[in-house]
């Protein structure tokens, strides 16, 4: 019997037109703006890289809270108005006589980036798919790619046939339709719109889920761990040394190679880029995703080196295939990683704030590049520093390898296997609490439990409250029972239901804030109740620890 088609597939092409068209217009294609800008007004490079470093900027703090957006109006409502905005921006670009017209026409551009970039791609695939969630991403992220082989390079002929004023018309309008049409048609806002579940298997009846962020923490929780700060902080520094380089790539090699030789340099780069992502895909399951992200980064180093130093028109092409081998994981790798290193439940969350950080910080690549080149008279000084920062990131992210293990695996093609709280994970959360509660100089007890609501381990700090033994212990209980932090449950602790649930348990239970529950793969494996100081210290101590995991 033939599958029945999933109508996921459609959501993946129109995010695929999307990216297209996002990345072709709003990443790659801006530094076309910037030579062309250079070159028709006499401006200096850094005159017109300041402005771009604002609209990266502007665009990485909309990226931070465009899942709240997306959330709340759906895709359909934000990318049709991330569209508008793009082509408005673009189209403002191109009238502009004054290098300060640039920063409204920028900022108005970076609305449609920050709402249509890499997070939107996850944020949009996310509620259709779940076993082939990362297929589904890179396929729509190689729309990115493509964007950079097709859409960029064909600005420099048309601007050279139309000019650049009705060359950025032209773009917008077309861009516009296409993107607002297969949105119209095709973003839904999941699956459940149409009675099926993730992947298209048949729905079935489901008891709510807690609110993502009641599950995982706050986002304060992941920027307290070297696990997650040593995935964001290197992958973007080589990020904002790739962005400057492909910003300023076509004044890089244009001189030897001239303006055709220069959007075929542009296309070969991003061309390379969509063959790095899929040879990266055959392996990257099978080895540590930090050893091919460091590799990757020192590829393009090996790329950057070669056209610095080029004397040859075959060495600029050279450097550039090595480059682009890496421009599209890059972009990629951060997700990645995050996927097994981190659970399903933090995905979102955490991809968003990795995202947002790294287009914070590769925002100054441009300027850097920029900045460097004006006061050197030349590329070559800019491009040796983009080496140094691929240096110190390839380094960086295998620093944050681990090689103790964990408990969380993730197998792709493979179902997940949820692997009960151990004994040794147990003792890593009291640990985590264990040190909020030293920086906070307070005296806690903290209690881990499993599934069931039974003690898995226990400490005590000396001079602790011997009370907090036992609301440590009655927090976590209540917790673990309602797969939620404990404190949600105070403001409804006399209600029948509860009151009930509580007797039935045998009066453990204790319905008050300081406790959080452990959660992997959308599993309550156990919870971590703390006692001894404010029921908001007890809280943080317990998140603490949780996030050690």
């Amino acid at each position: 019997m033939r599958a029945r088609y999933f109508y996921g597939w459609n959501v993946v092409g129109a995010t695929f037109v999307m990216a297209l068209f996002s990345f072709g217009l709003g990443f790659y294609g801006v530094t076309v703006y910037v030579a062309t800008l250079e070159g028709l007004h006499g401006w200096s490079a850094a005159a017109v890289s300041a402005p771009v470093t604002v609209y990266y900027v502007a665009g990485a703090l909309l990226t931070m809270v465009i899942g709240g957006v997306y959330d709340r109006f759906g895709a359909r409502l934000v990318v049709f108005a991330g569209s508008v905005a793009m082509a408005t921006g673009l189209i403002a670009l191109g009238v502009v006589t004054r290098p300060w017209q640039l920063y409204p026409a920028f900022l108005i551009m970076a609305l449609g980036w920050g709402s249509m970039s890499g997070a939107a791609i996850n944020i949009i695939l996310a509620p259709w798919w779940k076993r082939r969630l990362g297929l589904a991403v890179s396929i729509a992220f190689n729309g990115a790619t493509l964007g950079g082989v097709i859409v960029a390079p064909l600005l420099i002929p048309l601007i050279t046939a139309l000019g650049f004023a009705r060359a950025l018309v032209a773009a917008a309008v077309g861009s516009f339709a296409l993107v607002i049409a297969a949105a119209l048609v095709a973003m839904h806002r999941g699956p459940q719109v149409l009675g099926v579940a993730p992947d298209g298997d048949s729905a079935a009846p489901r008891r709510a889920a807690p609110p993502i962020m009641a599950l995982c923490g706050s986002r304060g929780d992941a920027l307290r761990t070297w696990r997650f700060w040593s995935v964001s902080a290197p992958l973007a520094l080589g990020l904002a040394a790739q962005v400057g380089v492909l910003t300023h790539l076509v004044g890089v090699v244009g001189p030897m190679l001239g303006p055709t030789g220069a959007a075929r340099a542009l296309g070969v780069t991003t061309a390379t880029a969509l063959i790095g992502r899929l040879l990266t895909g055959f392996v990257v399951d099978r080895v540590d995703r930090r050893v091919v992200a460091s590799a990757t980064l020192g590829v393009q180093m090996l790329g950057l080196a070669l056209v610095a130093t080029a004397s040859s028109v075959s060495a600029i092409y050279a450097g550039c295939v090595l480059f682009g081998l890496g421009v599209g994981n890059l972009a990629t790798m951060p997700g990645l990683i995050l996927a097994v290193e981190w659970p399903r439940e933090r995905f979102a969350v955490l991809v968003g704030l990795v995202v947002g950080i790294n287009q914070l910080t590769f925002a100054f690549g441009p300027s850097l590049v920029g900045l460097i080149r004006d006061s050197a008279g030349s590329y070559a000084p800019a491009l040796a520093v983009c080496m140094v920062l691929q240096a110190a990131a390839a380094t960086l992210i295998l620093l944050g390898r681990d090689t103790t293990g964990s408990a969380l695996r993730h197998i792709p093609g493979e179902e997940e296997t949820i692997m009960a709280l151990t004994l040794a994970e147990a003792t890593q959360v009291i640990q985590g609490a264990l040190a909020r509660a030293r920086e906070l100089n307070i005296k806690i007890s903290v209690a881990v439990c499993d599934a069931g609501g039974r003690l898995v381990a226990f400490n005590r700090m000396d001079g602790a409250l011997w009370a907090g033994v036992y609301g440590s212990q009655g927090k976590a209980i209540a917790s673990v029972a309602f797969a939620r932090p404990s404190g949600e449950l105070q403001e409804r602790a006399g209600s029948p239901i509860i009151q009930g649930i509580m007797a039935a348990e045998g009066g453990h239970m204790i319905p008050s804030q300081g406790a959080v529950p452990i959660i992997r793969n959308g599993v309550v494996e156990g919870a971590c109740g703390v006692g001894g100081g404010t029921a908001q210290q007890d809280e943080d101590c317990a998140r603490a620890g949780v996030a050690k995991l």
